[in-house]
């Protein structure tokens, strides 16, 4: 793609022959990205366009809750130059100088371009002062993987000056930040980290849009003042209200079955059988156990027993918001701890595995259901036929896409609240599409 090519340019042609060309390719990339999500198309800065921290948040990368469109700064650009640059001195070592381009007519250049890049991160390296004339083995060691290790740190540090903007004094700065916390765990961005698959791994449009605009913070039908819900709990169809609302609990209760779901289907992938419900009082259970049941009952290749719990949870409602604002993961530890609790009240014998498998809202998993997918990524790599890493990254991407179809339904159902509020004789929609 253009935006590909622009950004291969950066490490052979010097910044400031290309920034007038690139901002112009990344301006484009954010005004279609904006117009997917149904936002004004905007550029950063503009007035009266598209919200500016939604289109900021658009620009971050995927690990701190973004969507990834990177605008190229010119300390990125210029590490760029220098990276390639070293890996062509290192390829050329055997050539003449004047070909190498810290020793030939491209040194002065180079040479710029490293400095300002030692000026600008060199408190994040500790590179220190004589690095600013480089030695030939510095040059070798240092600096050819260094647009790689740049580039991250100043997308860390973005997503940091993102997340401090938030106003933790106000209910909304609090529900921001809680939302980029959970939006900057692995699952929570895994839809967005690849091409089209499989079944499982595939959005519908409405789906991806609606996934977005959650993700962004931004309410699902904006184009009209939302009206008071029945719920009692705020304004049908506003930001996120969905994750919380009475009136969207059958919703939610269907978001939880599809990530059960994929979850069996993860199970099955790593040679394991799997049921649904299995009764806690049929698995030695006692005491509170009563008619009680987990949500995945499986067996291990190596015959150890696992019951799995979902828990699906939303840190940025009223009561969870303050403490998920000032803790990745909060709300998820919380529901992990409570179903552990409960677990524990059912007297349930021991000699299986218990995993409270919890994901916020916005994909942020729950140390458990971690480590449960890490240790089930190892089981299925065993035999040698399939990567550990591929494996807990497809599974932690069908996850992903299981919560967006689940949060799309309870979304759907609050839109469905604006239409009935806003005319007479509301009729609700079809299960699915028809011709007929």
């Amino acid at each position: 793609s253009l935006a590909l090519r622009m950004a291969h340019l950066t490490r052979t042609v010097p910044w400031e022959l290309l920034a007038a060309g690139t901002r112009r390719v990344e301006h484009a990339l954010l005004a279609a990205a904006a117009a997917v999500f149904r936002m004004p198309a905007a550029v950063p800065g503009e007035v009266g366009q598209a919200p500016l921290r939604a289109l900021e948040q658009l620009m971050l990368p995927l690990r701190h809750g973004g969507f990834g469109l990177r605008a190229t700064s010119a300390l990125e650009a210029d590490a760029a130059l220098v990276a390639s640059s070293a890996q062509a001195q290192r390829a050329l070592a055997a050539g003449a100088a004047a070909c190498r381009p810290f020793e030939g007519a491209a040194r002065p250049a180079v040479l710029a371009a490293w400095q300002r890049v030692h000026d600008g991160a060199a408190g994040e390296f500790e590179w220190d002062a004589a690095s600013r004339d480089p030695s030939a083995e510095f040059v070798a060691r240092e600096l050819p993987g260094l647009q790689s290790r740049v580039s991250r740190f100043v997308g860390d540090r973005d997503g940091a000056a993102f997340l401090e903007a938030c106003d933790l004094g106000c209910e909304s700065g609090r529900r921001d930040a809680a939302r980029m916390r959970s939006a900057a765990g692995g699952v929570a961005t895994a839809y967005l980290a690849g091409p089209p698959g499989g079944a499982e791994t595939r959005l519908s449009s409405a789906a991806f849009v609606l996934a977005g605009r959650h993700q962004l913070g931004l309410a699902p039908c904006a184009d009209v003042p939302p009206p008071p819900c029945l719920c009692g709990g705020g304004n049908a169809g506003g930001p996120d209200h969905a994750m919380a609302c009475k009136c969207a609990s059958g919703e939610r209760t269907m978001r939880h079955n599809i990530v059960v779901s994929a979850g069996r289907r993860v199970l099955l992938k790593a040679c394991c059988p799997t049921s649904v419900e299995p009764p806690y009082s049929g698995l030695g259970g006692g005491g509170d156990a009563g008619q009680r049941r987990g949500d995945i009952f499986t067996i291990k290749p190596d015959g150890s027993v696992v019951v799995i719990d979902v828990v699906v949870t939303h840190p940025a409602a009223a009561s969870y918001a303050d403490a998920a604002s000032k803790r990745n993961g909060w709300a998820a530890a919380r529901a992990e701890a409570e179903k552990r609790r409960e677990f524990e009240a059912m007297g349930v014998g021991g000699g299986y595995e218990f995993v409270p498998f919890a994901v916020e809202s916005f994909g942020r998993l729950g140390v458990a259901a971690s480590r449960f997918l890490s240790g089930l990524g190892g089981l299925a790599a065993a035999d040698g036929r399939v990567s550990k890493a591929q494996f807990v990254r497809n599974a932690k991407r069908e996850l992903s896409v299981a919560l967006c179809r689940g949060n799309a339904l309870a979304y759907q159902s609050s839109m469905g609240t604006i239409v009935r509020a806003r005319g007479r004789a509301y009729q609700p929609p079809l299960a699915v599409s028809t011709a007929g």
